[in-house]
């Protein structure tokens, strides 16, 4: 009706369509207010449309009343934007470098402005030096800001507790002495000290009560208890922070988000629960309880869903609710490795559900699911029934062929066996099936071989003469023949590494010996070195004292010019004197 939708008019739109104007943008955030929208994309700037009636477009009104089209906040271009949150009439804006703009409607000070005015342009908002925000989220009257340590700090609007601002303060414990001291509104930002005990993870605010989880997974609710929304078990005031720890089994809670009057959350072993109002299917349930005047409430957390869902975000506003759930069987989600879809999250009537269906109808041996690779004959499983039956094998048939049709090279398992595998080098290997053990039979040359052969001390020669290291293994006759017929079955397979370690052993050697000559050479350096030191020092020492007589001759002789100046004016005075006595009477 006033372009919060952003197509460019006022028309209704019964299915999602794409805003044309940010076609080509990388949206990272999306925030809704009363009516209107904004948004942030991957560069940090930040986009509104909408009512700008409070100013909440963020753009000093130079639009009009009604922005159809989203428009670019210009704060935005030297304050890229990491997170916004929107009240109903008001917007705050968490930058990447760590500072808070806030605009839009100032009513109770939800902007943390300390005023109640309206701002129709990014204000930055004042924050102490040793604080760093890292999520602002607003309520609908009210902003709470949550720091790196935890704590809570929270601006606006305190009706029914619903910021935390509240004083609770009782006496002894037999008179039972209490003092409230109610805070209406806070109109800068103060520091939540019934929550400041807790390390607070996320926290939620609603119409009219707030809801936070610590780090501990702890489910923490305040405000206003009217319908059961605080999950407390009744339907009484409620004051201070309540710790939902009995009512959800003790289980750790990952999200939560308020609505108007009714609360929703998640917890780590893919619970969903709801409780409060539960009018026109707020809770997604049929409540039981009879709660203020003709509603029908819950004031305990109930699972909301028979089966287990994975929540992997939630947000509640006003009377309804969106999350995004997968379905989790035996408490992991079923996956498709191979097209990364959730089956368990599949429409109805999909080609995949039926797949789905046709998987929990065959089951295999021991309980075992049978998966979409099965499906799609790439592998089966199963499992082995006991360990004498070895045939059986948890491999997929594609690897168990591609076995038997490879090539097996064996591996010894000791050097004598490494010796008798190298007679298969020029033979072809066996097939995978037809290989049982190791059969390395050593195969007789024939006597025209024999005869080839020459003597074991010529052969060590050679093989001295080549450098190498031989291993000759030697066929011996009877002992009464005269000659032995000798030949040589095969090299050592150490030659290779002997070798080798001989040439590590060299470069050792001349490493080391260069070593020891580039320390004496560092030490004959040294000793020059320290040499030129002293030398340089006597010279600066000579340069000094030369300097000072310099500066005492100068002294000298400015003296002497000075005394031969006095002497000039003595002759001078003298001379004056000899002729004024001369051309007087009496004599000089």
């Amino acid at each position: 009706m006033v372009g919060q939708l952003g197509h460019g008019d006022r028309a209704s739109y019964r299915q999602p369509k794409w805003l044309e104007k940010l076609q080509g943008k990388a949206i990272e955030q999306a925030a809704c207010g009363d009516e209107f929208t904004t948004c942030i994309t991957d560069e940090g700037h930040l986009y509104a449309f909408g009512t700008d009636y409070d100013g909440c477009i963020g753009c000093d009104g130079q639009y009009g009343q009604e922005v159809l089209e989203p428009v670019l906040v210009e704060f935005s271009l030297d304050y890229p934007v990491e997170q916004v949150s929107c009240g109903d009439n008001h917007v705050v804006a968490l930058t990447r470098n760590k500072e808070v703009f806030s605009w839009g409607c100032g009513e109770h000070g939800r902007l943390g402005l300390d005023s109640e005015e309206n701002y129709l342009y990014p204000e930055h908002v004042n924050l102490p030096m040793s604080l760093s925000i890292v999520l602002v989220q607003c309520g609908s009257d009210g902003t709470f800001f949550m720091t790196q340590s935890g704590k809570v700090l929270a601006c606006g609007n305190n009706e029914y507790n619903k910021l935390g601002l509240n004083h609770y303060m009782r006496g002894l414990r037999n008179h039972q002495i209490k003092v409230d001291q109610e805070v209406p509104y806070m109109t800068s930002l103060t520091l939540s000290k019934q929550l400041a005990i807790y390390k607070i993870k996320t926290i939620s605010s609603g119409k009219t009560h707030t809801a936070a989880i610590d780090e501990r997974g702890r489910l923490l609710t305040f405000g206003c208890n009217k319908y059961g929304q605080l999950g407390v078990g009744d339907y009484k005031k409620r004051d201070g922070i309540n710790v939902l720890i009995g009512a959800l089994g003790g289980k750790q809670v990952t999200r939560v988000s308020c609505g108007d009057g009714f609360t929703i959350a998640s917890t780590d072993d893919n619970h969903i629960f709801a409780w409060g109002n539960g009018g026109n299917g707020r809770l997604g349930m049929q409540a039981t309880e009879k709660g203020f005047g003709s509603e029908i409430c819950t004031s305990l957390p109930r699972p909301i869903f028979g089966s287990l869902h994975n929540v992997s975000d939630l947000s509640c506003q006003g009377w309804h609710t969106i999350l995004i759930a997968e379905i989790v069987l035996a408490s992991k989600t079923i996956r498709s490795n191979s097209s990364g879809l959730s089956i368990g999250a599949v429409p109805q009537g999909s080609a995949l559900e039926e797949d789905f269906r046709n998987e929990q109808d065959d089951d295999g041996q021991n309980g075992m699911k049978r998966t979409a690779e099965d499906k799609r004959g790439i592998g089966t499983f199963s499992p082995i029934k006991s360990s004498s039956n070895l045939t059986e094998s948890s491999c997929p048939d594609w690897l168990l062929q591609e076995l038997e049709n490879a090539e097996f090279i064996p591996i010894p398992e000791t050097p004598d066996d490494m010796a008798k595998l190298l007679t298969y080098s020029c033979q072809e290997t066996l097939p995978y099936d037809k290989l049982t053990e190791m059969n390395t039979a050593v195969i007789q040359p024939s006597k025209s071989e024999e005869q080839k052969v020459p003597p074991v001390n010529e052969l060590a020669v050679t093989q001295q003469e080549r450098g190498q290291h031989f291993h000759p293994t030697v066929q011996v006759k009877r002992a009464d023949e005269e000659d032995c017929a000798c030949f040589v079955k095969s090299p050592c397979p150490c030659s290779d590494v002997h070798g080798e370690l001989r040439r590590l052993q060299e470069l050792l050697t001349q490493c080391l010996t260069r070593q020891q000559s580039e320390e004496q050479e560092r030490e004959v350096l040294s000793a020059d070195i320290h040499r030129l030191r002293k030398e340089v020092e006597a010279m600066s020492r000579l340069q000094e004292n030369l300097t000072k007589k310099e500066e005492t001759i100068d002294y000298l002789e400015r003296q002497l010019h000075l005394q031969m100046e006095e002497n000039c004016r003595l002759w001078s005075a003298v001379e004056e004197l000899q002729g004024r006595g001369l051309n007087s009477d009496r004599p000089f």
